[in-house]
C-alpha cells in the first residue's frame, strides 16, 4: 500500500491478504470525470523530518502489531496519533459485521483532530495495518502546538483537507458508478502489465479474497462473486488457480477509455 503509482482514481481498500514485499496496493479512487492515475486512498506518505522532530520532543511512542486497535468509537480518549513508521487503517463496522474501510495512513499523518475540535466520538476504528510506530500525544500538546508551530498548523491543515477530498471523491464514487464498474478499475489499478502470463493475461499485484472486494468497493461478498463471473464471460478476466488475471487488450482499452473521459 505505499508504491507510489499512478492508478484510477476510485474508492477504498480493504483488508488485504498481502505480504511486506505488496506494500505498494493502492486502493483506487474514480472522481466524477473518472479521471485515471490520479489519487487513491492510500493516503501518501507526508514525513517531515523536522515535523517528526518537534512532535518527538512532546509525545509518546507507542509501538502496534498488525490488527492492534489504538482508537474506537468506545474509547473516550483525549489523545492524538502521528504515525512515525508503518501503516494504519481507519475503518467503519456495523453490528452485522459488514466493514467498510475509509483510508490507510502512511508516516506523517495526524489522527485524532476531530475528537479534538469537536469532542465526538468519531463512529471510527482505527488499528495498525503493519508494524507501526506511532506518537501519542494529548490534546494539551496539540493546543500548544497550533499556537507556537505554523509547521505543526500547516500539517494539521493539510491532513485535514486531503481527508476531506477523501470522503467527497468516494461519495462520488459510490453515488455515480456501478459495482461492476468499480471492481473493473480496482482490477485494472492493481494489474501488473509486466507480468504476462500466456500471452495475454495480466496478473494482479494483489490477492484478495471476495469480502476484502465487497469492502474495497463498498457491496457485498456475494455480488463480487457475481461480477467476476460476468466479467469472466465477458473475457474481461478469468480465475486461475484462486488468482485473477485480466485480459491484456480488454485491460488496455479500460484504461485509454478512461484517459480520455
Amino acid at each position: 500500500i505505499a508504491l507510489n503509482i499512478t492508478t484510477l482514481a476510485f474508492p477504498v481498500e480493504s483488508v488485504y491478504t498481502l505480504s511486506n514485499k505488496h506494500q505498494f496496493l493502492l486502493p483506487i479512487k474514480r472522481c466524477l470525470c473518472m479521471k485515471i492515475f490520479e489519487h487513491s486512498l492510500e493516503a501518501p506518505n507526508l514525513y517531515d523530518k523536522e515535523l517528526d522532530q518537534l512532535i518527538q520532543s512532546v509525545s509518546s511512542p507507542m509501538e502496534l502489531k498488525p490488527n492492534e486497535i489504538f482508537s474506537s468509537p468506545y474509547t473516550n480518549s483525549t489523545s492524538m496519533f502521528y504515525i512515525k513508521s508503518g501503516k494504519t487503517k481507519h475503518y467503519l463496522y456495523t453490528s452485522n459485521g459488514a466493514v467498510k474501510v475509509l483510508f490507510f495512513l502512511s508516516p506523517g499523518w495526524i489522527w485524532g483532530e476531530t475528537t479534538y475540535f469537536l469532542s465526538q466520538e468519531t463512529g471510527v476504528y482505527s488499528q495498525a495495518y503493519t508494524d507501526c510506530l506511532l506518537y501519542k500525544f494529548d490534546t494539551a500538546i496539540c493546543h500548544k502546538l497550533l499556537r507556537e508551530s505554523s509547521l505543526f498548523r500547516d500539517k494539521l491543515l493539510e491532513c485535514l483537507s486531503r481527508k476531506t477530498f477523501l470522503y467527497r471523491t468516494e461519495v462520488e464514487n459510490l453515488t455515480f458508478f456501478s459495482a461492476k464498474d468499480r471492481l473493473k478499475a480496482f482490477f485494472c489499478s492493481v494489474a501488473d502489465p509486466s507480468a504476462i502470463v500466456d500471452g495475454n493475461w495480466l496478473q494482479l499485484k494483489v490477492s484478495c479474497t471476495h469480502s476484502e472486494l465487497g469492502e474495497i468497493i463498498g457491496t457485498t461478498r456475494v455480488t463480487i462473486s457475481r461480477i467476476i463471473s460476468d466479467l469472466s464471460r465477458e473475457n474481461f478476466c478469468r480465475v486461475m488457480n484462486h488468482n485473477i488475471q485480466l485480459n491484456k487488450n480488454d485491460y488496455l482499452h479500460f484504461v485509454e477509455e478512461q484517459r480520455d473521459t
